[in-house]
């Protein structure tokens, strides 16, 4: 009765819908179309639970009711149908026409109300499929006419008679003859789709389904799991026995044929689901929920006295009554008792629910009889060597998916979950896996459930050849494949020799895109031949032994070590612990590879006819037709048309269509390779912004992300500027965007929200520290950095340093957005000590240098465009430097600098830390003059350049370039301590890890020059030493090119490679690789949350040296490499 009580259930539901539709006038212009699924099989000819796991028709056919304007009333087409026929067969009621690309049949004519058309009987051939089950039920079948063939995973078919009307012709001994006459006929017929079907068998090991199209069409790209095919009353299951051959002699078709036994009575039909295919038309709203109206009580009780509850053993009767939405005093209706029902069953915690009803004088007593599910306790993994518990949670999570402890046990959770295990293991390349969920009674009301898990061996791809390819070698279809790859004795460890199918598909659409490339529209690889066998060499028993004794040992020891630390933190030890390892056992197992065979189909090369637009009206032909870069007589390629294609949707886009649809298709023209391209375009409407809304941004204010867009409320939406707006969010270092940004339609308005969503980075940096370091001696360090000061985008750094041989101190601050207008502000003040003592120079002897510096700088500028700005900073600082032990012109000297520094900076880096894509480009012409508050004049120009690109995969390479060059005018007053009139500290010095070229210590890659040596009072130093001493002087002019080969490694790391040369030079000198020093090497770079730059780890060696220069193979540094 379970039956009947689901198709009351639902004529009650559809009968509701049809009433409301028709209390609203809506029923003469609404198709309602009812479908269903057979449900769970519960034994009926041995079939249990899975509907999906046989192409027997009593689950394979299940109902289709139309009702709707024009549908003739009551109706029934005896022919067969299938899913993919609902779709234009409602378009067809809707007095639409079936899209070219759309599989299906438009079945309107047979059921319209003002046509005589009669669905042919043997009307076909219909295609399904099973593949959701476990291997031994999947299979194929088709159906022509009254016979269907099946054909199962193992390769063997079956023609079964579906059509139960030629059942006693069959059956009769006297028509074998007529019988197995008639079964060869419909061989014949049937050849043409049973070819499709074997050709097309294998499909599902690379997600293709089979449906029925039309002639020479290929089928769909979507997998139809279980076709709907609808016939005519009286058929039942099917009772077979096998025939091969007949006593006279008539030999049958290589097929099973199976015979169709009839069933009349309703109970024994209880779960067969065989309808007609009826339309409803003029059928009244009422008439629907008949059968619900005749199941109701006559009479209502008035209202509920109480409610009971029996059969809990748990859960007590008041959780039972608080769960419920109903309560005593309340009025009785069936509707809300009805819809309570479905939603406590829905919960999912009961076997069995059963809500009645007993009427008494005073009201109705409502009984809640239910029957609780037992209660996992417990939940375990066998012990395997391919996954431990935590990859398997983990992989729950990934794929949403949770069964825990204290839940009620549901076996198509375990079901779930065991075909998860079989899923990851078969990514890790174990394809024969099998994971079984054993379920243990522990008490009445409890349950422990063990997973057994049973890898197997990997399948390794030894062998994986193309054959049907004339155009294009192996090994160039191989390079196209980027997931499998075919065994390399050299490299054994790669992941990409285990073969997956879903991993193998992708690769073969690579394949599939390459002939595309290149003219090859016909293009097609058909189903792979896979084939696995043994290696042919059986595993040395000793040697098998002896492995499985190490494992064993292992084992052993780590159970030991487990049990210890158990034990002496006063636990009590699992039971796992106690128990010794199983004694070993040898894997005596045969090693198993796999061959792939990949036919195929490479078809003419086409060239380009004509190209068509249909469907615009925003832009022209010419326009749209433009922006194809391919003409007519060339080949047809399909990543140029694709080319085309974005640059069309980008065009549309800038002016608000952001949804606008443009697609392509070919029409090849009969006796020659030439394709025709029709463009299509579903221009949609013109969309503006309502709302933009960012979330996320915690502490940055709206303001400050808002600024930062170039689309604004109120406006056309411009996609290309809304990627622009993106990028510049990304530069801002402390508020990422974490996806791409959320385009939400307003109902019935040609508007849309923009919704924004992102995570604040580190916006705060506080140092403490203190230590020791050769160059600076013992220090304090206090520092606090910011790029996102109380949330507003300001710029603040406060710094603090003081050890024995320097202390520096220095305030800075920057606005980018000055009064709320795009205009840049801020000011740095500083002063610097640094007092080193006696050193030893470059030559051996001992000298005593210190140095004092203080000054500041204000800057004004402007953003010019959307990654470009301008400014203009004044600078002041003033030096006293006090040196002995050197030459005269070094003794003592102090400087005040006066500057005037314009500054250009282009900059569209993808990330404003960790760059792969992207161009920096800044001119920095620096003039200092006396007139401007010091005492020296000269002119510093500086431009650097620095280029990312990404390459292929994750990979990227970066460059950056930098010259300068710095002269004298005027008359300086102040000689000493300068060259040719500019002091020493303003020359080019390079070397270091943030300078460059790295592995060269800081700022030693420099002119030498050699000056006579002095004392303190600048007298000549006494006789029996050296007369002159080198001096680094810095250069006139610098050259400097850096180039980098990366690889990011997640979002918290870089590995790159490097080569760097570089060096500067006096007037006179030219910039040649002879003289310029160069290095290479490799570096690591990790970025953690609480610095601003990343930490670098640079290992490296000089290629080129000179013969002062000072190397270090190995640096450690915080900081960009450029």
């Amino acid at each position: 009765m379970g039956y009947l009580a689901s198709v009351i259930t639902v004529d009650s539901a559809v009968g509701s819908l049809v009433a409301a539709l028709a209390a609203r006038g809506e029923h003469t212009r609404t198709v309602l179309v009812v479908v269903s699924e057979q449900g769970v099989s519960l034994g009926e000819d041995n079939l249990w639970f899975s509907p999906g796991s046989s192409l027997s028709d009593d689950i394979v056919h299940v109902p289709w009711l139309l009702y709707g304007p024009g549908v003739a009333a009551g109706r029934a087409v005896d022919g067969p149908c299938s899913l993919v026929d609902v779709f234009p067969t409602v378009l067809g009621f809707l007095g639409m026409s079936t899209p070219r690309r759309v599989e299906g049949e438009d079945l309107s004519r047979y059921l319209s109300s003002q046509s005589d058309f009669e669905r042919p009987p043997h009307a076909g051939p219909v295609f399904s499929e099973v593949g959701a089950a476990p291997a031994s039920t999947k299979g194929r079948a088709v159906r022509l006419g009254i016979w269907k063939l099946i054909r199962e995973a193992d390769g063997l078919e079956r023609l079964i008679l579906v059509d139960p009307r030629f059942e006693a012709e069959v059956r009769d001994p006297r028509a074998v003859k007529s019988a197995c006459a008639s079964s060869s006929r419909t061989s014949s017929r049937i050849s043409g789709p049973a070819k499709s079907l074997r050709e097309r068998g294998d499909r599902h090991r690379s997600g293709e389904g089979l449906s029925r199209g039309a002639p020479g069409r290929k089928p769909p790209a979507t997998r139809v799991a279980r076709s709907i095919l609808v016939r005519g009353p009286g058929e039942r299951t099917l009772r077979s026995r096998r025939v091969s051959s007949h006593p006279d002699g008539c030999s049958g078709p290589r097929f099973r044929l199976v015979y169709a036994a009839m069933r009349t009575d309703l109970a024994s039909r209880r779960r067969s689901g065989f309808v007609h295919l009826v339309a409803l038309a003029a059928l009244a709203a009422g008439a629907l929920s008949l059968n619900a109206r005749a199941a109701e009580p006559p009479e209502s009780c008035g209202t509920i006295k109480t409610i009971e509850v029996r059969g809990n053993t748990r859960m007590s009767a008041d959780a039972v009554r608080f769960d419920l939405r109903l309560r005593a005093g309340d009025p009785w209706d069936d509707a809300k008792i009805r819809s309570e029902f479905r939603r406590f069953w829905a919960r999912g915690f009961f076997a069995d629910l059963r809500f009645a009803r007993r009427c008494e004088p005073d009201g109705a007593v409502l009984i809640v009889d239910i029957k609780e599910r037992p209660t996992i306790v417990s939940v375990a993994y066998e012990k395997n060597k391919v996954l431990n518990q935590q990859q398997i949670e983990d992989y729950y999570k990934e794929r949403d998916f949770s069964l825990t402890v204290g839940t009620p046990l549901d076996r198509k959770r375990l079901w779930r979950a065991e075909a998860l295990i079989e899923e990851l293991l078969g990514q890790k390349g174990y394809l024969d896996a099998e994971a079984r969920a054993e379920i243990t009674e522990t008490a009445g009301t409890t349950r422990a459930v063990l997973f057994r898990i049973k890898a197997g061996g990997k399948t390794r791809i030894r062998k994986l050849d193309f054959t049907g390819n004339e155009a294009f070698t192996d090994r160039a279809l191989t390079k196209q494949l980027e997931l499998v790859k075919a065994y390399r004795w050299y490299w054994p460890w790669s992941k990409k020799y285990l073969y997956h199918p879903l991993k193998y598909q992708q690769d073969i659409n690579n394949v599939l895109q390459f002939y595309r490339d290149r003219g090859y529209l016909d293009a097609d690889v058909r189903p792979a031949v896979v084939e696995v066998r043994g290696s042919g060499d059986a595993p040395d028993p000793e040697k098998a032994l002896r492995r499985a004794e190490r494992e064993a040992e292992r084992a052993e020891r780590k159970r030991l070590r487990k049990l210890e630390r158990t034990q002496a933190r006063g636990e009590v030890p699992p039971s796992e612990l106690l128990q010794p390892a199983p004694p070993p056992e040898p894997d005596l197992r045969e090693r198993k590879w796999v061959y792939v065979t990949v036919p195929v189909v490479e078809g003419p090369i086409y060239t380009l006819g004509d190209v068509r637009i249909e469907g615009n009206e925003v832009f022209a032909d010419e326009a749209l037709r433009a922006l194809v870069p391919i003409q007519a007589g060339e080949v047809v390629r399909d990543g140029f048309l694709e080319i085309g294609l974005t640059r069309a949707r980008a065009l549309y886009g800038k002016k608000g269509y952001v949804y606008a649809a443009v697609t392509r298709r070919f029409e090849r023209r009969e006796g020659a390779p030439i394709a025709d391209v029709v463009i299509e375009v579903d221009e949609d409407q013109a969309y503006t912004v309502r709302r933009l809304e960012f979330r996320g941004n915690t502490e940055t204010h709206d303001v400050v992300l808002r600024r930062e867009f170039n689309t604004y409320e109120g406006e056309l939406l411009d996609r290309t500027e809304l990627d622009i707006s993106m990028r510049k969010l990304q530069q801002l270092g402390f508020w990422v965007p974490t996806s791409e940004p959320v385009l939400e339609p307003v109902p019935e308005r040609p508007e849309v929200d923009v919704v924004i969503t992102g995570e604040e980075q580190s916006r705060n940096e506080i140092q403490v520290g203190g230590g020791y370091s050769e160059l600076e001696g013992g220090f304090f360090l206090a520092s606090y950095q910011t790029r996102n000061f109380l949330g507003r985008g300001e710029s603040l750094g406060l710094q603090v340093a003081v050890g024995g041989r320097s202390s520096r101190g220095s305030i800075s601050f920057q606005e980018p957005w000055f009064l709320n207008r795009p205009w840049t502000f801020g000011f740095t003040i500083f002063r610097r000590r640094y007092d080193f003592g006696r050193v030893t120079d470059i030559s051996g002897s001992l000298q005593r240098l210190s140095q004092t510096s203080t000054g500041g700088t204000i800057s004004l500028g402007r953003r010019l465009g959307n990654f470009s700005q301008v400014q203009v900073s004044y600078g002041y600082q003033s030096i006293e430097a006090d040196t002995l032990d050197l030459t005269a012109d070094f003794a003592e000297s102090s400087t005040r600098i006066g500057s005037i520094t314009p500054l250009f900076v282009y900059r569209n880096l993808n990330d404003f830390l960790r760059p792969t894509k992207g161009l920096e480009l800044l001119v920095i012409p620096q003039i200092a003059w006396d007139g401007l508050g010091g005492d020296t004049s000269y002119f510093k120009p500086r431009v650097e350049v620095s280029v990312y690109q990404p390459i292929f995969k994750r990979f990227f390479v970066a460059a950056n370039a930098e010259v300068g060059w710095v002269r004298a005018f005027g008359n300086n007053d102040r000689e000493a301590g300068s060259i040719n009139g500019v002091p020493r500290f303003e020359r080019f010095f390079l070397g270091g890890d943030t300078i460059g070229p790295r592995v060269f210590e800081t700022r030693t890659i420099s002119p030498v020059e050699f000056r006579a040596r002095v004392d303190s009072d600048g007298d000549p130093v006494p006789s029996g030493t050296e007369l002159v001493f080198p001096v680094f002087v810095g250069g006139s002019k610098m050259g400097l090119f850096q180039f980098e080969f990366g690889l990011p490694i997640g979002r918290t790391a870089t590995f790159a490679t490097f080569f760097d040369v570089g060096g500067t030079y006096n007037d006179g000198e030219d910039f040649t690789f002879d003289t310029a020093r160069m290095s290479a090497g490799v570096e690591f770079r990790v970025f953690l949350p609480v610095f601003q730059a990343p930490i670098r780890l640079i290992y490296g060696w000089p290629i080129r040296e000179q013969e002062f220069d000072r190397t270090s193979r190995f640096q450690f540094s915080i900081g960009l490499p450029f």
